[in-house]
């Protein structure tokens, strides 16, 4: 089976962020594919740089045999697709629209036979001379699908062509997509937010995330891999990028984000013996690290390596923790987290700044106590979705 959309490292971006990147996509004919991702995640774009309505920054891509790029016009020609807002001529009857619609992609009277048919599949068939000024919202999407197939395309892309519809009308369009693509051998490209009605539409799902296409699955795989479907799946994906579970580009080979933070676990580690270390050379000795001393004796430069240690082993343990934060998010554990890791950098500074000798050791148990926790948290999730 030949495949409708190829696309090679396909980006664009656009003031100098890059919006799609490095996007390798196969689309099989008569296949309904369903692209997955948040709000900003690409996935317009991604649909406009297939149809030639913007043209790429790298890469390139290949609609049922043309080039996005130089055949364009083709493309166009020969896909339908509805994608952001529908904007019809709002004095005109359904009827009208399409009729006028077929003659501007260049089938006056060719194909106006296909009119009444296309009006019936989405359930407008009943409209007659009412004006579209007077549809609802459902009315019009309805209208703007049946204005994306009405010639008979060999690619329908569709931008949440489920907005506006109520569950009589999503569960009709689901039973009009695979009509089209097992009857018609239409190749459909959709997206949608309505992941449990997507499960049921596709039978291939990609996952985009910040521009990147992320995962491919069918949807059979995804209930045998993730017990909460599409929705476990997307947010486990999505999540990985929160705590750099996903690949870490480095040159000539790819680091998994999970042996980072396993990396970032040892770290805190190393603070605990550097937290002990300080306190018990603080017990040993007088309690006071001479760094402004007259002369500098062995016991002075231990205490110096030791006061700075802890200080920039404090400071990537309060990266990491902000990381761990991000993912969290708001949450009480986050708050108590961020609390008393602010008591910590203060005690610190206060060190460092006034010299009080209790400071520094009560910053670094503070330090090990917060952190701890959120590395082993971490750590846990990463498990969970590296399994």
């Amino acid at each position: 089976m030949s495949d409708t959309v190829i696309t090679r490292q396909l980006t664009r971006a656009f003031e100098g962020r890059e919006v799609v990147k490095d996007v390798n996509l196969r689309v099989e004919q008569g296949i309904i594919y369903g692209l997955v991702g948040r709000n900003g995640a690409g996935k317009t774009t991604l649909f406009k740089l297939l149809l030639g309505m913007l043209r790429p920054s790298a890469g390139r891509a290949q609609v049922l045999g043309f080039d996005s790029v130089k055949e364009k016009e083709e493309i166009l020609r020969r896909t339908g697709s509805l994608i952001e807002t529908p904007v019809f001529y709002e004095h005109l009857s359904a009827v009208d629209n399409l009729r006028l619609h077929l003659a501007y992609m260049g089938f006056p009277g060719e194909k106006e036979h296909q009119i009444g048919e296309a009006l019936e599949r989405v359930g407008l068939s009943d409209t007659g001379k009412q004006p579209v000024s007077a549809f609802s919202l459902g009315m019009r999407q309805r209208l703007a699908i049946a204005r994306a197939m009405v010639h008979g395309p060999g690619l329908l892309i569709l931008d949440e062509p489920a907005n506006g519809l109520d569950p009589v009308g999503i569960r009709a369009l689901r039973g009009l997509l695979a009509g089209l693509a097992k009857e018609e051998g239409m190749t459909i490209l959709l997206s949608s937010h309505i992941l449990s009605e997507l499960e049921k539409t596709a039978d291939r799902i990609g996952i985009l995330e910040e521009g990147r296409l992320l995962e491919e699955l069918s949807p059979r795989e995804v209930r045998e891999r993730f017990p909460g479907g599409l929705e476990e799946l997307f947010v486990r994906v999505t999540g990985r990028r929160a705590v750099l579970l996903l690949s870490w580009p480095v040159p000539g080979r790819r680091l998994m984000g999970a042996k980072l933070l396993a990396v970032s676990g040892y770290a805190a580690g190393a603070m605990l013996l550097c937290g002990c270390g300080v306190l018990g050379i603080f017990f040993l000795t007088e309690g006071m690290f001479p760094l402004c001393a007259d002369r500098l004796d062995g016991e002075a430069v231990l205490k110096a390596v030791f006061f700075l240690a802890v200080c920039t082993v404090m400071a990537a343990d309060l990266g990491l923790v902000s990381v761990w934060i991000g993912f969290v998010k708001k949450s009480v554990p986050a708050a108590v987290v961020a609390s008393v890791l602010l008591v910590s950098a203060a005690c610190q500074l206060a060190s460092a700044a006034m010299m009080i000798p209790a400071a520094l050791p009560a910053g670094a148990a503070l330090t090990t106590a917060a952190a701890a926790p959120a590395v082993l948290d971490l750590l846990r999730r990463a498990e969970e979705m590296e399994g």
